[in-house]
């Protein structure tokens, strides 16, 4: 039976087969599987038995059934929304703030409280609501995460695996009167591997590019540049993959401040506007100095600002750590980024992947230029300059130009 008390389907096979039953948002879908030229015929066919046979709502018995003939009223259903959030990001949190209902509920990892200072998961919309928290999963989230940054683990898979725990804890919480959820795309899969997602409909909070373009675009990346030591990680298991696919096909919408990350789901995204940061000291004074503002790692287009260097003879500023091997700058001119944009004349930004720009974003707020390509998310401006990675040319001249160019100081 799918739903009491009728038999909607009944069968016999002499053969072997599955059942794959999956609820969406609106369906309830039941699909039988079984190896090819092996399905019953005709002949193999049991007659039902007569309608007064099967306890039908006429004849059950059961008066209090909602479905009852003479039952004259129902309860009626009200809408809730429940947003199963992971990390906090302040795009996302002015537009929960402004979209969340009175009754609505909040599913975070960590309340903050007198022992628990973290701002990470301390969203606005949370003040006055229902909140409830999986405590446990995520402080062993972030005790492995932790342990793992100092050895040689493999954080993104790791990564994954952490989440999952974070996610199936969640959604044993999410109230059975949630008719709409608003979840973080971390989670995402996981929640629908788990069925929590069925009978549903959700939004997607998107913080990445969907992991099989990622792949897609790594993948490319790293046959251009095979002697990365890093363009080969940051990959996720295909069945994730799968997962994580069919639940943003079934998303209601798609959120998110990334101009590129909305162009994928251009039927059914909302695009939110950056967060600049409040800057007390917004004082520029322009230099000589190219910024690249990240890691020495394959997928943030460490080898594309390494040729630029030396093509352009430039001085540059890193941000981040050396990944790519103890010489791979020895032929440019380096020095560590200290925080302080003075000295900067352009920040230079060929990569792949990024997903959240916030020294660009912080840059932007300054007034300097920023010449990057379309996975920073950023709209292109006066001062920000989008270029595809594969435009060797282009970008020679784009940055040449803004070496060249006089800026009053700011």
């Amino acid at each position: 039976t799918v739903k009491w008390n009728h038999i909607d389907l009944r069968f016999s096979s002499p053969y072997e087969f599955r059942m794959e039953v999956e609820l969406t948002t609106d369906e309830l879908e039941v699909r039988f599987k079984g190896n090819r030229g092996t399905a019953a015929n005709d002949s193999d066919r049991i007659p039902l038995r007569n309608t007064h046979e099967l306890n039908d709502c006429f004849s059950c018995g059961n008066t209090s059934c909602y479905k009852h003939p003479n039952k004259k009223s129902t309860l009626p259903l009200t809408s809730m929304t429940t947003f199963v959030l992971d990390e906090k990001w302040p795009e996302f949190d002015n537009y929960i703030h402004q979209t969340v209902g009175e009754n609505d509920t909040f599913l975070i990892p960590i309340q903050k409280s007198r022992w628990i200072k973290t701002n990470r998961y301390s969203w606005k919309g949370i003040q006055g609501r229902k909140v409830d928290s999986v405590f446990m999963k995520t402080f062993k989230r972030a005790l492995k995460l932790r342990y793992a940054a100092k050895g040689k683990h493999n954080i993104f898979e790791m990564q994954l695996a952490l989440d999952r725990e974070v996610a199936l804890a969640m959604a044993k919480k999410i109230p059975l009167t949630a008719t709409h959820l608003v979840v973080s795309q971390n989670l995402l899969p996981h929640l629908w591997e788990c069925g929590a997602l069925g009978g549903r409909t959700f939004d997607v909070l998107m913080t990445r590019t969907p992991l099989k373009d990622l792949h897609e675009t790594l993948d490319s990346a790293f046959a251009k540049y095979p002697q990365s030591p890093t363009l080969s990680d940051f990959r996720a298991p295909r069945e994730y993959l799968e997962l994580e696919r069919k639940a943003l096909a079934h998303a209601r919408k798609i959120i998110t401040p990334h101009i590129e990350i909305a162009k994928r789901f251009v039927n059914k995204s909302e695009l939110l506007n950056w967060c600049l940061p409040k800057l007390k000291n917004a004082h520029w004074i322009p230099g000589n100095k190219i910024l690249f503002p990240a890691s020495a790692v394959g997928r943030k287009g460490a080898y594309e600002m390494k040729e630029i260097a030396e093509a352009l003879n430039l001085d540059i500023v890193i941000s981040g750590r050396n990944l790519e091997g103890d010489n791979f700058w020895e032929d440019v001119s380096i020095q560590k980024f200290n925080g302080d944009f003075n000295q900067i004349k352009c920040i230079v930004f060929p990569t792949y992947v990024e997903h959240q720009p916030r020294l660009l974003l912080r840059a932007k707020a300054m007034g300097i230029p920023i010449v990057t390509t379309p996975a920073s998310g950023l709209q292109p401006s006066e001062k920000i300059v989008i270029i595809n990675i594969h435009q060797k040319e282009e970008w020679m001249e784009t940055i040449q130009y803004f070496m060249n160019e006089k800026y009053a100081m700011i």
